[in-house]
């Protein structure tokens, strides 16, 4: 049957308790929760077009803003005149700039956790793309899968080496680098 309400196990799930007094999920329904594998309190969940985010291992859920890290070109830099055969530049070039662009997908397939050396990793499957964050979900990237748009699902190997599948309306992607790089996966 189905039942509703946010749900624990302590024995690796083979028995599941519900939990008492949750607050933030009033009539929510959730199509995944992913917890932080170096922070036991701090939980993700995703229903179809929200991010919610529990610091408390689950008793109080906050809507999750998508903020979406975007690198400005560095800017070129500026020449004002020409002294003794040399030019004389007022500003050097500057570094790119990271601002933060709010994204809404339209739906989320899945949410994901690995651990990568010493860093948590939250990926999250949507219909924009892959997107990962290192820092619990508060900011985001979006993953490379060449040609990809939505991604509807992802596996991530169990022994935790590095290696992740993606599935993409055009096809299987593959990483093996925790999900640094990506490339097409071409069956025989």
């Amino acid at each position: 049957g189905e039942s509703t309400g946010v749900f624990v196990s302590t024995d690796r799930g083979d028995s599941w308790k519900q939990m008492d007094n949750v607050k933030g999920l009033l009539n929510v329904h959730l199509k995944a929760v992913a917890g932080m594998p170096g922070d036991e309190k701090i939980l993700l969940a995703a229903a179809p077009r929200q991010l919610y985010k529990s610091v408390d291992g689950g008793l109080l859920w906050k809507p999750a803003a998508m903020k979406l890290i975007v690198e400005e070109a560095a800017s070129a830099p500026k020449v004002i005149k020409t002294v003794k055969g040399r030019r004389v530049l007022t500003r050097a070039a500057s570094k790119p700039v990271e601002k933060l662009k709010s994204i809404r997908p339209s739906e989320f397939f899945g949410l994901y956790t690995i651990r990568s050396g010493t860093k948590d990793v939250v990926l999250a499957a949507t219909d924009l793309g892959l997107f990962k964050s290192f820092d619990a979900g508060e900011r985001w990237t979006l993953a490379d899968l060449p040609g990809a748009l939505g991604v509807t699902g992802l596996f991530v190997a169990p022994n935790s080496d590095g290696r992740l599948f993606a599935r993409a309306a055009n096809g299987l992607y593959f990483s093996n680098d925790f999900g640094d790089h990506w490339a097409k996966y071409n069956f025989p």
